[in-house]
């Protein structure tokens, strides 16, 4: 259910040269071509892990799904089962192999979502979307996206929290296709989520049992809210 999470912590020299050492981090400069600050470089694309040292801070990111599947099963993907207790471990192995400890990280933003399988494209049930929540928090169709791939609620720098709807199968193709391959059909993946930003919270706080609940329950009442704006249209079955 958790996806991508982003952690800030302090850290020593020591700490800073076993993760230049452990994810091969770059050094970055200004224009004086004085030090500034570490940040991922190619590795990142393979490891799944991005991160950036500044002033003795460091900024990681990740998608616990991801890091949980590459650990265990060696591919990056998110589109399978994941559990909470799941997502706990994927969380305790990647403080442990970054030398950090619970007490000492704040979780600042984190995602929660759920795969639909679905028996339709997803683009039929994404351009129904209207709004979500007792709030009518309008769904807008994300420029960033083909048309209908994905929809959110406004998510400007100001908003803490946000949804998105998307077609999580056209995503995973995206990424793989040429050109040539637009037309070729994919899974049926509908993925619902909700995004939490200008969070802070320690760790150890953050994935105790009662909070976790909370944060299900939290989804479950959001999402169960979701209004199409065709309630009485369903997607029919082509033949």
């Amino acid at each position: 259910m958790f996806d991508k999470i982003t952690i800030r912590a302090r850290v020593t020299g020591e700490d800073i040269a076993h993760l230049v050492d452990l994810h091969q981090l770059h050094v970055w400069t200004n224009a004086s071509n004085t030090q500034v600050e570490y940040r991922s470089g190619q590795l990142s694309k393979f490891s799944g892990i991005e991160i950036k040292i500044t002033k003795s801070t460091i900024t990681l990111k990740c998608s616990l799904h991801k890091y949980w599947n590459k650990s265990n099963f060696g591919k990056l993907r998110n589109d399978n089962l994941f559990t909470l207790s799941e997502a706990r471990a994927s969380f305790e192995m990647l403080l442990y192999e970054n030398g950090l400890l619970p007490g000492k990280v704040r979780v600042v933003q984190f995602e929660l979502g759920l795969n639909l399988d679905v028996s339709y494209d997803p683009i039929e049930f994404i351009e129904l979307v209207n709004y979500i929540g007792i709030t009518d928090k309008i769904m807008f169709v994300d420029a960033n996206y083909r048309i209908n791939r994905q929809r959110t609620t406004l998510k400007h720098k100001d908003i803490r929290k946000y949804y998105k709807i998307y077609d999580k199968g056209w995503e995973m193709a995206e990424k793989r296709r040429t050109p040539s391959d637009e037309s070729k059909p994919h899974a049926n993946i509908l993925r619902i989520e909700t995004v939490y930003r200008r969070h802070n919270e320690r760790s150890d706080k953050f994935f105790t049992e009662d909070n976790l609940n909370r944060l299900v329950k939290r989804f479950w009442v959001d999402w169960k809210d979701l209004f199409f704006f065709s309630p009485n249209t369903c997607p029919k079955r082509q033949t």
